[in-house]
């Protein structure tokens, strides 16, 4: 027994997921779904198709399969020894279902094929164990230097998680998350692989057709489709990460969207932040879409939102990432936590105890009248008029140190290292941000301190 579904896909095609229904008879221990499209990559386009799938079995969701095209050769396998992007599984009988969607049509027609084959191989299969979770010495408490974005083989990244953590670890960082797309089966093997003096996080992307957004210290997958395959609206995806005690954060908003990379911009209009909790304002390398998306997020700011600015490399180990980084400017997260460990780091994350830099050392404080302190990401809600101490290290020469008060730039210093006070009546501001600046662009931004106004 086999199912073969085909057709034909043109660009009034995109954003939409088609879905095939199927029935697994029993007995099955292994399924296999392969597709194949033509073309894959028409000869002088810039870019290919793209199109993913996904899988239910009659208790949700089985298998992921969003990696690039040239990966699809062989199909992807479902059951206890699965291809990457699908969690170990006992093969259920009865009705499934297979989602294709489509993000990218470049032709003016394309045609697929989707074949769905059943082996069994007796007696039920064993499942491998996962590994543990693994935790590192705790170095105490600390700014930490670290990802939060970043993809395996397990979506369309071209590397394992050993060879991830290598290369940030080589680079000097102290943590890195795997966020692949849809998809959690490499958290098991990746937060394993915490080591002395490296912690390891975990999250996802979900890719839906209008943006992408990251469930940061969310082990489970979160669905972003009904089971008809319409779109679940984003507030509510946000409100599913939050029910799971995760941080939801809007990825990359003002990268380049359709043709280029359909849901790559920020397009949920419901969603100017609405309900989430981060903004990616630096993914990659230094662009005009990371300088629209501090300018974004800094919109929000000035609406009364009160939002966290991350960062993410969004690295795929693919080799142009690798040495476009070598050229460019790449930021990391600077987090401050109260215990080298993935919780405390994602909770400074959440409550904004961080900031964003592509090497400068940041660090901005506050005190009020009776003593009480405060930091960036914190609110003011309840002091006096307090002084603000910015302190800098390692700002390059030819960059200046400013201070962003709701929008107006002051100068606070130069290069090199330094210090600035600023007296601020917490009535008479909304926030205020400490940044590093050169004529190319930002070096460093920190989240704000939050006042009244």
């Amino acid at each position: 027994m086999a199912y073969r579904f085909e057709g034909s896909l043109t660009r009034t095609d995109e954003r939409l997921t088609r879905v095939y229904p199927f029935d697994v008879p029993e007995g099955t221990t292994h399924v296999n779904v392969a597709l194949r499209y033509d073309p894959v990559h028409t000869e002088g386009a810039t870019l290919p198709q793209q199109i993913s799938m996904s899988v239910y079995g009659p208790h949700g969701w089985v298998a992921e399969i969003n990696r690039p095209s040239d990966r699809f050769e062989g199909g992807t396998d479902i059951g206890p020894d699965p291809s990457p992007g699908t969690p170990p599984s006992h093969v259920e009988p009865g009705p499934w279902r297979l989602f294709l969607s489509t993000y990218r049509i470049v032709d003016v027609i394309a045609t697929f094929e989707i074949d769905v084959t059943f082996r069994s191989e007796g007696a039920t299969p064993a499942l491998p164990t996962p590994p543990t979770p693994t935790d590192p010495p705790d170095l105490g408490p600390g700014w930490y230097r670290g990802d939060l974005h970043a993809h395996t083989w397990h979506s369309d990244g071209r590397w394992d998680s050993p060879a991830l953590i290598a290369y940030m670890a080589d680079h000097g960082l102290d943590f890195c998350t795997l966020t692949d797309h849809n998809t959690v089966t490499g958290l098991p093997e990746h937060l394993h692989l915490a080591r002395d003096g490296f912690v390891t996080l975990g999250g996802s992307e979900m890719s839906t057709f209008r943006g992408h957004m990251l469930a940061l210290g969310v082990y489970e997958r979160v669905e972003w489709r009904r089971p008809d395959g319409t779109p679940i609206p984003v507030s509510e995806i946000t409100d599913a990460i939050h029910a799971k005690g995760g941080t939801a954060v809007i990825c990359h908003p003002m990268n380049p969207g359709d043709p280029w990379c359909c849901g790559c911009r920020w397009e949920h209009r419901d969603m100017m932040p609405g309900n989430a909790d981060a903004v990616e304002i630096w993914n990659g390398i230094w662009d005009e879409e990371t300088r629209e998306g501090i300018a974004l997020w800094q919109s929000w700011l000035d609406e009364g939102h009160r939002i966290v600015a991350t960062s993410g490399t969004d690295h795929h180990g693919m080799a142009h990432h690798v040495e476009a980084a070598k050229r460019h400017r790449v930021a990391v997260n600077v987090v401050y936590a109260d215990a080298f460990h993935r919780d405390a780091i994602l909770d400074g994350v959440t409550r904004g105890h961080a900031y964003v830099s592509a090497g400068p050392t940041l660090a901005l404080t506050a005190e009020d009248a009776t003593g009480r302190t405060y930091t960036m990401g914190d609110a003011l809600d309840d002091a006096g008029e307090v002084e603000l101490v910015a302190r800098w290290s390692e700002v390059p020469a030819g960059a200046h140190v400013t201070w962003v008060r709701d929008g107006v730039r002051e100068p606070a210093g130069g290069d090199g290292a330094g210090e600035a006070s600023l007296r601020v009546d917490p009535d008479a501001v909304r926030w205020i941000t400490l940044e590093v600046w050169d004529d190319e662009g930002a070096w460093a931004i920190s989240n704000p301190v939050y006042g009244r106004r």
